[in-house]
């Protein structure tokens, strides 16, 4: 235990843009307690709008939930619904 691990996270394009075209992504891992609480916080450089996935490598293994979060010239946009947890092996 504790050493790294790299985990792939897929998202769709939001339906509502507001209007303006997404510019990015933002894909943040949240490390996740047993009980639930975030223990850490993973975030990504901004991927380009034609991205739909990333390989995020993590510092360590453990239990992750994944957020996406659009980015349009507005700004960003509200963090997506957590993902189901993924655990590291």
């Amino acid at each position: 235990s504790g050493g790294a691990i790299t985990a792939t996270a897929t998202w769709s394009p939001p339906t509502n843009t507001g209007g303006t075209a997404i510019t990015g992504y933002r894909v943040r891992a949240l490390r996740m307690s047993s009980t639930g609480a975030v223990l850490s916080k993973t975030t990504s450089a901004v991927q380009p709008a034609t991205a739909r996935s990333l390989s995020m490598a993590l510092p360590t293994t453990g239990n992750y939930k994944f957020t996406v979060q659009a980015i349009n010239s507005v700004g960003p946009g509200p963090q997506s619904p957590r993902s189901n947890l993924v655990a590291g092996r």
